[in-house]
């Protein structure tokens, strides 16, 4: 076993350790589940900050007076350690070695080894006084290796790229919660809406955000597609036809927003739909791509009808898509994509409709339905399609998302808030609250 790289990746243990990061949003959530029994399993792509939330935590417990020693940290990328994890009675007979009390043990990327689950359950049957706290880069993966062993052991969960939130704090940008949306819009739109537009154009990883050179932000999406799309999840499928899954990518990239054409799909890439369809269902278990399905009051119809697809993170479609150099104009999926990509990190499940006519609005969560508008808006005026959604549902409220205007007004007793794209912070925590 290589003590020198345990020793190295837990430098608290010497009183080394130095941590300075953006707080995630996620983080009180986690950060509460500590005190529980079950297993917190951390799932998320690759390069979205998984190991610094584990470092969060572990700075979040030696500022509470934890014993330095208590805390172990295993990141199984460094295959050095994976001795460590042959035999689980090894294992504890190390850490008990180690400190004697009550003991907080992170595996980072335990997805390497070849037998996760049934390591874990083997560890969490003896009812040890610890925690674990692991993380995975692939739902799918975690799911076939760990999920089927820890039934009511765990509790998960999902971490994706930056929020706009986030990327408004890691660029120390702090304006959305001192001033009113009338102070912003009137001495702050056009800064606001240029920072929405990096965000969307680049997108939230980490990495990328905090490159502050335009070529450095192109280089890391480079990077992320090369390492972890073109080859983590590639090899993870077993793909055989390389370019046929490449171009299944590229396809899909330009397909988001939009109801997913699978025989168009089939054609571009040169896989059959049989093919094509599956490495959907695996690019969505590995957190590069999402499908959102219409909404229906009827379920049955609801799982017959055409998903849309859409991508978890704009910039790395934007990278696919050859579309980043001198880019300042924003096309109108983008934009849709963006406040997708916002309500999913924050927990909400959306849907969209759809109706035989062509009327559609572009989501629907729990019964509110939100517009996405590309443009300014001089007038609270709405389209054929929101007011047909209004007629037929009579919700209580609805959200008209646009550049430039805040306000509402009311319509056949529906209460439609109209809020900037950039004040999407706001309005998801006007959900939570609704």
């Amino acid at each position: 076993m290589n003590y020198i790289s345990f020793i190295f990746q837990n430098p608290w243990r010497e009183g080394k350790f130095n941590f300075n990061a953006i707080e995630r949003e996620i983080l009180p959530d986690i950060l509460k589940d500590i005190n529980s029994s079950a297993i917190t399993v951390i799932t998320g792509g690759r390069q979205v900050g998984k190991t610094t939330i584990l470092m969060n935590i572990i700075d979040n417990l030696l500022k509470k007076g934890v014993e330095p020693k208590s805390v172990f940290y295993f990141n199984l990328d460094d295959f050095n350690l994976h001795p460590y994890f042959e035999q689980y009675t090894d294992f504890i007979q190390f850490i008990n070695s180690e400190y004697q009390g009550f003991k907080y043990i992170f595996i980072d990327e335990i997805q390497r080894l070849k037998n996760p689950g049934i390591f874990l359950k083997l560890i969490s049957d003896l009812k040890l006084k610890l925690k674990i706290i692991v993380s995975g880069s692939s739902s799918l993966e975690l799911k076939s290796k760990i999920s089927e062993h820890l039934t009511g052991r765990k509790h998960t969960f999902e971490i994706y790229p930056f929020s706009f939130g986030e990327f408004l704090k890691a660029k120390g940008v702090d304006i959305l919660d001192k001033k009113t949306p009338g102070e912003l819009i009137k001495f702050h739109n056009e800064e606001l809406l240029k920072f929405l537009i990096e965000f969307i154009v680049y997108g939230g990883y980490p990495k990328v955000i905090l490159s502050k050179d335009k070529k450095d932000k192109i280089i890391e999406l480079k990077e992320i597609y090369d390492s972890y799309v073109k080859k983590d999840v590639k090899d993870f499928l077993n793909v055989d036809n390389i370019s046929g899954y490449n171009n299944l990518v590229k396809g899909l990239a330009f397909q988001i927003g939009n109801l997913i054409n699978y025989n168009e799909l089939s054609v571009y890439s040169g896989l059959n739909v049989r093919s094509v369809k599956k490495y959907i269902d695996y690019l969505e278990g590995t957190y590069i791509f999402k499908r959102v399905f219409p909404y229906f009051t009827n379920a049955r119809k609801e799982v017959s009808k055409v998903p849309k697809i859409f991508a978890i993170d704009t910039g790395l479609m934007n990278y696919v898509r050859e579309n980043l150099l001198n880019k300042t104009d924003i096309s109108g999926e983008l934009y849709e994509n963006f406040v997708f990509g916002e309500f999913l990190k924050n927990g909400f499940e959306l849907k969209f409709w759809r109706k035989g006519g062509g009327a559609e609005v572009d989501f629907v969560i729990n019964g509110i339905p939100i517009e996405v508008k590309s443009s300014k808006l001089k007038k609270p005026s709405l389209t054929k399609s929101f007011i047909s959604y209004i007629e037929n549902y009579k919700p209580q409220k609805a959200y008209y998302l646009n550049l430039n205007l805040y306000g509402s007004r009311i319509f056949k007793e529906t209460e439609i808030l109209f809020y900037p794209l950039w004040l999407i912070p706001e309005l998801v925590k006007s959900l939570f609250k609704s």
